[in-house]
């Protein structure tokens, strides 16, 4: 029921703060988040090796054109693989046609052979982005003093499944490897043995690795392609109270309930390149930020954060 009423209210906010912001003009020497039918619209480019298949993203903001200037509209795009790249009229008008032409057996092929393919986005620092910002590991928890107790869990966890499985030399090696556990003083040494654990369980796999994309829908519900704000909260460490960081974004797809599960929705920051996955609560209250453009979240906002 809480729940509920924090939807309703969220609900509120987003009609309440774009009827007080529809008179706003987009400034348009920023790149903007709304206001053009090919945000959020999914692209395939080709780059390459025609064999390598087709590289496929979603246009996430654009930079409108400068009559003045002479300068023609502009369109950012975030490849699936982390890449991105900027388009002009021409060239995002191809790759929204080239994606409209594909079956959807072939943008699951293409989908298939970009998951093999090399990561190959700019150099940024890796941060595991299927878990919310707040929940993320931080260089602390990277300690041997933190990682080890995990790995020992995790390898105490597995052992059964191993020797079920036929992992007959594990029972006979684990006893050296979780001495050295107890012994390993760096982030090196852990992951060492990380991927000696990792080898004994890929000798027993018997089925394909399985990839943990989501299969994001990009058209039926009015979120896809909306700009949103979400918020991050901080500890202030002078006056000891908490402030929130404000991160612009998004809607680039959801997945609608289904079964247990409930309705999610993707969002792609446009400040950091970070990417998470909201609740029909957090992604109201993030259109609602966005659109009546708060530096800090609401009251309400706040203790659903918290």
């Amino acid at each position: 029921a809480a729940e509920a009423a924090a939807a309703a209210a969220a609900e509120a906010a987003v009609a309440a703060a774009e009827a007080e912001a529809a008179g706003e003009q987009p400034d348009e020497e920023q790149w903007q988040l709304s206001g053009h039918a090919y945000l959020g619209q999914p692209v395939s480019r080709l780059f390459g090796k025609e064999a390598e298949g087709p590289t496929l993203g979603r246009i996430t903001r654009w930079l409108p054109p400068d009559d003045k200037a002479g300068e023609g509209a502009l369109y950012h795009v975030v490849h699936d693989d982390g890449d991105e790249e900027d388009l002009d009229e021409g060239e995002a008008a191809a790759a929204l046609a080239d994606f409209a032409t594909m079956s959807p057996a072939e943008v699951a092929v293409a989908r298939g052979k970009m998951e093999a393919r090399p990561y190959v986005a700019r150099a940024r620092r890796y941060e595991n982005k299927l878990v919310k910002r707040p929940l993320r590991a931080t260089p602390s928890s990277l300690l041997p003093s933190s990682l080890l107790p995990d790995l020992s869990d995790l390898e105490a966890e597995i052992a059964p499944a191993l020797a079920a499985a036929g992992a007959t030399g594990w029972a006979l090696e684990r006893q050296g490897w979780g001495a050295r556990v107890g012994k390993a003083g760096s982030a090196e040494e852990v992951a060492q043995l990380l991927l000696e654990l990792e080898a004994v369980v890929r000798a027993v796999q018997q089925v394909p690795d399985a990839f943990e994309r989501k299969p994001w829908l990009g058209i039926g519900h009015h979120a896809i392609g909306r700009p949103a704000r979400r918020f991050f909260p901080a500890a202030d460490s002078d006056t000891g109270t908490t402030r929130f960081t404000a991160y612009n974004g998004v809607i680039v797809g959801w997945l609608p309930a289904s079964g247990p599960d409930v309705a999610l929705w993707h969002m792609q920051h446009e400040d950091d390149s970070d990417e998470e996955d909201l609740d029909e609560t957090e992604m109201l209250y993030a259109l609602a930020a966005h659109a009546a453009d708060r530096p800090q979240p609401t009251v309400p906002e706040r203790a659903y954060i918290q």
